[in-house]
């Protein structure tokens, strides 16, 4: 095993291609910008990441093409989905994950989470517009 091996997955994104091969995708200041241009593609595959929540989500995000599947590694954070009337769905070590549904037809999920607290979780990033 080489340095190149160990990874933050906070800091470089894993895209698992349908075939099986997994390419490290750093996280630099083009990311987001290649995305979005179609310069990145990353339309036959899974986009795997991780990040720390220290306070709620701002913004709203959707997965139109497939599920979200948000994993909660430690402390707690809630899942809030639009128009949703219940009460938010709480990720904890007790129920640490769950599956945000993929936009169906017309409908769509626009999700955010709430941190309870300081909150490393594992999911796909998205960035609603």
């Amino acid at each position: 095993m080489s340095a190149r091996d160990v990874l933050d997955p906070a800091e470089t994104y894993l895209y698992l291609a349908d075939g099986g091969a997994v390419e490290r995708l750093d996280l630099d200041g083009s990311f987001w910008e290649d995305l979005t241009s179609g310069k990145l593609d990353l339309d036959q595959g899974r986009l795997m990441m991780a990040t720390e929540m220290s306070r709620n989500m701002e913004h709203w995000e959707m997965h139109p093409d497939g599920e979200e599947i948000l994993i909660c590694q430690s402390g707690a954070y809630d899942i809030i989905l639009e128009g949703d009337l219940g009460e938010p769905a709480r990720l904890d070590p007790e129920h640490p994950a769950t599956v945000i549904p993929a936009a169906s037809g017309t409908a769509s999920t626009w999700s955010k989470m709430g941190a309870c607290c300081s909150s490393p979780m594992a999911g796909e990033p998205s960035t609603r517009n």
